[in-house]
């Protein structure tokens, strides 16, 4: 009987190595993502993030970089589906709200703007209050919202 327990706890150790393995794996490609990001490379930034994403279905921080990658290209739309996704993840990272925020600034959504910016500052982040109170005076007058990016 302690026989088959020590094989069972060799297989689960071999298991969770593998594990490790395909984590590692998950974070170069992370880490190569925002290289190829900072260097103005996005569509391999892209490629990367979205390797680690598929070796690591649950990696917010990946769905973060890619939701940045498609912000850095003025893709809004698909960068807020990404920043989602992070959230749904993990809700407790101040950063993805202000990222989030800056996004629906750019398509003037304000309302969902305004609301991830508080959510940021709540949770921590260093929100310029200027922002937040732009923000509210453009949501009152009903006109477009413009900032520097």
């Amino acid at each position: 009987v302690e026989s088959g327990a020590v094989a069972q706890q060799v297989d689960s150790s071999n298991k969770n190595s593998s594990d490790k393995n395909i984590s590692e794996k998950a974070g170069d490609y992370n880490r190569q993502g925002i290289v190829n990001v900072q260097q103005g490379n996005f569509s391999q930034g892209i490629l990367d993030f979205n390797k680690a994403i598929e070796l690591v279905p649950s990696y917010a921080a990946a769905y973060h970089n890619l939701g940045l990658a498609y912000f850095y290209q003025k893709e809004f739309n698909q960068a807020i589906l990404n920043f989602n996704k992070s959230i749904e993840l993990n809700s407790y990272d101040a950063g993805v709200y202000y990222d989030r925020g800056l996004a629906y600034a750019s398509i003037n959504e304000l309302t969902k703007a305004l609301t991830d910016f508080q959510k940021a500052q709540q949770l921590g982040y260093p929100v310029n209050p200027g922002i937040i109170d732009e923000l509210k005076k453009g949501i009152e007058s009903g006109k477009p919202f413009y900032f520097n990016k």
